[in-house]
């Protein structure tokens, strides 16, 4: 038995029925609240980090921000390609279609985060020369945007189980998976960077795990409760190549 008769998807077009203005509404306001959990999480490392009353600290992770903020863009960005493929196939009543389009989509963003992080990392000085960094800020900045390579990846995942999600209909599971990242950071941020002693870094590591715990949510929604991610692989990817970077780009 092979992996799409093993694992058939649950899923059902929840948008081509009902109200119209109720869809946009819900989906509009679900949609908000999971971004705006996501700014939330760069305006705690901010506060925390500035009760330090340290410039070169703030100052730091303000550079460091902007290149974070550029990975979250790409992650939105493919995240949209997700849902608009996986939503479009459903809604066509070709569910089949859309699980494997939400397989190559999400790895295709891992791929495409995973190049940014290594490029952000080997040109980290540069970038953030570019931005006016110097000294200890420029330093620390480099310290932050080193440690959370690994967030980044994992972010650009979990922001594409949201959006695949939200092609399912499923909004609030979306929302949660954002929300989980923002929970997590108020609660173990000051742990890290005041009990830990660890300072800026010590906000990067929180990132990380908030990262990481909000792609398990993402990863749980589509595997366990929707059984709708397939086996990742290569070749799908390549079939679905032109059609996930036509709208990603």
């Amino acid at each position: 038995m092979n992996d799409a008769q093993q694992q058939q998807p649950i899923a059902q077009a929840r948008f081509v029925t009902g109200s119209t203005l109720r869809h946009v509404m819900f989906m509009t306001a679900t949609g908000a609240l999971g971004l705006m959990s996501m700014f939330l999480v760069d305006l705690l490392d901010l506060i925390y980090l500035s009760l330090l009353n340290k410039t070169e600290v703030t100052a730091a992770i303000g550079y460091a921000g902007i290149i974070s903020f550029a990975n979250l863009s790409i992650s939105i960005g493919t995240g949209i390609a997700a849902a608009a493929l996986v939503a479009r196939n459903i809604g066509a009543r070709n569910p089949a279609r859309a699980r494997e389009y939400a397989g190559s989509t999400l790895l295709f963003t891992l791929i495409v985060t995973a190049l940014f992080s290594s490029i952000m990392a080997l040109s980290a000085d540069w970038l953030l020369g570019l931005l006016g960094a110097k000294g200890e800020a420029l330093r620390l900045a480099k310290l932050f945007l080193w440690t959370l390579v690994p967030g980044f990846i994992m972010l650009g995942g979990a922001v594409c189980c949201s959006f695949t999600l939200r092609g399912l209909g499923d909004a609030k599971r979306a929302m949660y998976i954002t929300l989980v990242a923002a929970v997590v950071t108020a609660i173990i941020d000051p742990i890290f960077i005041f009990t830990f002693g660890l300072g800026i870094q010590g906000a990067a590591i929180a990132n990380v795990i908030a990262d990481a715990a909000a792609f398990a949510v993402g990863l749980h929604g589509l595997i366990v409760v929707h059984k709708f991610l397939p086996r990742l692989g290569f070749a799908a990817l390549k079939r679905d190549f032109g059609a996930i970077s036509g709208i990603a780009l």
